[in-house]
């Protein structure tokens, strides 16, 4: 008989793999964990039984300690609990409720599997950085094949090709250097202890192919965590030259791959350009100016209803009325920033909710000091601001998967 423990690390490498490569995988991953929470298969006298944990979940619900765990669900609630709005838009209303039944279900799962302990924890991670390093290297090889077609596509505003949508994963890309930084800096190896050098010449690559890549929104996670670590670094070791030293090497670094990098160099001249369109009122057809004037619907629909907003469900068509009254010339999109995506379908008191659901696991007894949940956190908020990072199946599989499985972890060790 298989080990339930086995299992979960099996369908825990499943998601993981699935997050890049499969939404359908991606639930059938989820179900499975599901599953092996809630449920328990013991041998008897009389053969196999099954048995439920739903006891032992509930006990860790009413348990204090576990609160960043419900506090999660209220991603779902919030969406589940706008149906009294919604007019006519019920397949809209419920394809978002399911989108966000993650944040139910995960959380409430991980209450009852067993607890990671750092080894797992760790593997788990170098399970990540292992996949994207190899998944990596077969694009930057497609990219050798393809260089100035590639160069091309780039400086029109299109992408490299990646598997799937290439905003999530440039975001697993920079999840899986910060994954590298961790385990590197706790010396971590599966078998070997030359694997060390392994996790280093991985997260080196990555971040050369991040560059590479040009995902606005990839690079500047990197940036953005790697700042966050160097302070929490300086203000814990108080190596302020070491610290300051290291965040001109981050700035030269930038500025040296934008100047020679020629996918990163096409992509900055096609954002300023996209930006100069804007300002002259022409960026009806252009990726920056698309966000900027999606906010600008959506602070539109929160004027209108500034309490429980337009409803989770009406959301889309009245975007649309929006744009064809004031906004004509460009194409329609809900609000591409997840806060005023919120704001906007469920007003200040979605908001509110939501800011609780958003900060409780990582404030919740300091868990931020932890360097992988910290970059977790920089990443998401900053996503949070140019993406509705939230509001598609992988965007959600990513945050709900990686915080549930660090507090998994975090949380039962403190115990």
């Amino acid at each position: 008989m298989v080990k339930k423990q086995y299992l979960v690390y099996l369908f825990c490498g499943a998601l993981i793999t699935s997050l890049v490569f499969s939404k359908y995988f991606l639930s059938v991953s989820i179900i499975s964990l599901v599953v092996l929470g809630l449920f328990t298969l013991d041998k008897t006298k009389g053969g196999w039984s099954l048995k439920t944990n739903f006891v032992e979940v509930w006990d860790q619900i009413r348990n204090r300690q576990y609160r960043p765990f419900l506090a999660l669900t209220l991603f779902f609630f919030l969406v589940l609990f706008s149906f009294w709005q919604t007019d006519d838009n019920w397949n809209y209303f419920f394809r978002k409720v399911t989108i966000k039944l993650p944040f139910l279900v995960l959380p409430i799962a991980f209450l009852a599997l067993p607890r990671f302990s750092k080894r797992e924890f760790h593997n788990l991670l170098y399970f990540l950085l292992l996949l994207i390093t190899g998944t990596g290297l077969f694009v930057c090889i497609d990219y050798a094949q393809h260089f100035a077609e590639y160069n091309e596509l780039v400086k029109i505003g299109k992408q490299i090709p990646v598997p799937g949508d290439h905003v999530r994963f440039s975001v697993l890309v920079a999840i899986s250097i910060l994954v590298g930084f961790v385990l590197y800096s706790n010396k971590h190896f599966f078998s070997k202890a030359w694997e060390s050098k392994l996790i280093l010449g991985c997260t080196l690559f990555l971040i050369g192919f991040i560059h590479v890549l040009s995902v606005k929104t990839g690079i500047l996670s990197l940036y953005l965590f790697s700042f966050f670590l160097l302070i929490q670094y300086m203000v814990k070791k108080k190596a302020w030259a070491v610290g300051l030293g290291s965040l001109v090497l981050m700035g030269a670094l930038l500025i040296g791959a934008i100047r020679f990098i020629p996918s990163l160099n096409q992509k900055f001249h096609y954002t300023k350009y996209d930006l100069e369109k804007f300002f002259q009122g022409e960026g009806d057809t252009y990726n920056d100016s698309g966000r900027i004037t999606s906010v600008k619907v959506g602070w539109e629909l929160f004027k209108e209803n500034p309490v429980f907003g337009v409803g989770a469900g009406n959301l889309r068509e009245a975007t649309n009325q929006v744009y064809s009254e004031k906004f004509s010339g460009y194409p329609p999109f809900t609000p591409i920033n997840q806060f005023m995506y919120t704001l906007s379908s469920t007003g200040i008191f979605g908001l509110s909710l939501f800011l609780i659901a958003f900060f409780t696991p990582f404030l919740f007894k300091r868990l931020y000091t932890h360097q992988f949940l910290l970059g977790i956190f920089v990443v998401h908020i900053f996503l949070c601001l140019i993406e509705n990072t939230l509001e598609n199946a992988v965007g959600v599989g990513t945050f709900v998967f990686f915080l549930v499985l660090s507090l998994n972890h975090f949380l039962k060790e403190a115990d």
